[in-house]
């Protein structure tokens, strides 16, 4: 059973969400209303990154644990040792590592987890890239499960690093309004896509 990562991800946006409560919806009128908001969207950005991370990490964990305790080869599984990560990580040829599979299958799920771990813990954003980068390999594509979410991470990615290059300076562009409106859509993205990992872990054969 896999953690509760969404409660957690609602909890640290809802703490976020007391900055906002003398911004106005739809427009900015001090330095410190800019300020606030501008705050709210790099801890929100660093909520949903956390949550990522900690998600396609468990997943992939789990995966790896239900086919050593279980002997079973979920779809998580599969897609972690079909991704690529090892032979990206290693240089080895595609025979060989085909070869180790047949060979030893948990030795083989175990080092991809290893640099799987690696990559989860270099990871920094929640852009497109990014979300591939942690998703696909733990079976969920999110192109396919939620193009609309898949969009809004990008765009929210951008905001965050125009923030991070400008932080304090006065951006009127930037509304609450627009801001939360991006964020119901990436929450219920992202509720798709845990479905979808859990799915992913759960469904599978006997090895």
């Amino acid at each position: 059973m896999i953690a509760d990562h969404l409660s957690t991800l609602d909890e640290s946006i809802d703490k976020a969400g007391l900055l906002l409560n003398s911004v106005p919806n739809l427009e900015i009128r001090t330095d410190l209303q800019s300020l606030h908001l501008q705050s709210f969207v790099l801890l929100t950005h660093s909520a949903i990154e956390l949550y990522l991370e900690s998600l396609s990490l468990e997943v992939a964990k789990m995966a790896v644990k239900r086919l050593k305790d279980e002997n079973i080869i979920s779809i998580a599984l599969v897609s972690l040792i079909s991704s690529g990560i090892l032979a990206e990580a290693t240089g080895r040829a595609s025979k060989k590592i085909e070869a180790l599979v047949t060979t030893d299958i948990t030795l083989f799920a175990e080092t991809a987890y290893s640099y799987f771990k690696n990559r989860v813990d270099s990871n920094h954003g929640i852009n497109q890239k990014s979300l591939d980068a942690l998703l696909i390999p733990i079976g969920v594509v999110p192109s396919d499960v939620d193009i609309s979410t898949y969009n809004a991470m990008q765009t929210y990615a951008q905001k965050r690093g125009n923030i991070a290059h400008k932080f304090g300076a006065v951006q009127t562009t930037l509304t609450k309004s627009a801001i939360l409106t991006e964020l119901i859509v990436i929450k219920g993205g992202l509720r798709a896509y845990d479905e979808k990992a859990r799915l992913a872990l759960s469904t599978g054969m006997l090895a």
